[in-house]
């Protein structure tokens, strides 16, 4: 039996596949009955995002860009920030999930001073003055006076 050719099917009817909600699998299944190949979900994922069709489900981790350590995986805030993202998206909340983000809105902006959410690894999650550079709850990078040496913010404050 000859090998078979690894052919996609027109940009066209991929995105009107895309587009009809069809998930990877179903999208696999219809590229195996057409051309007798079966590409993989991730390679269905791959070409969806070179034809530039948004993805069906929005990532809700926008707002914890850093590598978390698994030893950080159960600290406060990351639950906290994993619930306020799902909330910017749209997604329906828990009520337990509904007072993490009013927890976090009270910490950041209930003080009387005005705080962003941190990352370091040596120490995890922790709480830095809020600068007028700073475009969201979170400080990513160097941003005013008082960072360390490696980039990122002082310590005013550790949640654990």
């Amino acid at each position: 039996m000859p090998p078979i050719a690894k052919r996609w099917p027109t940009e066209t009817k991929l995105r009107a596949l895309y587009r009809a909600g069809y998930t990877y699998d179903e999208i696999a299944e219809v590229i195996e009955i057409n051309t007798g190949w079966k590409p993989s979900r991730a390679a269905v994922g791959r070409k969806r995002e070179e034809l530039g069709e948004p993805p069906r489900r929005l990532s809700h981790v926008t707002l914890i860009p850093w590598h978390v350590l698994p030893r950080h995986h159960d600290d406060r805030f990351r639950h906290m920030l994993t619930s306020e993202s799902r909330r910017r998206t749209g997604i329906s909340l828990s009520r337990p999930e509904r007072a993490e983000t009013e927890m976090l809105r009270n910490i950041l902006f209930g003080r009387g001073v005005m705080f962003v959410v941190c990352y370091r690894t040596d120490i995890g999650f922790h709480l830095a003055e809020r600068y007028q550079t700073d475009t969201d709850i979170v400080r990513v990078s160097s941003v005013g006076p008082q960072e360390d040496d490696v980039g990122n913010c002082n310590v005013l404050e550790e949640v654990n």
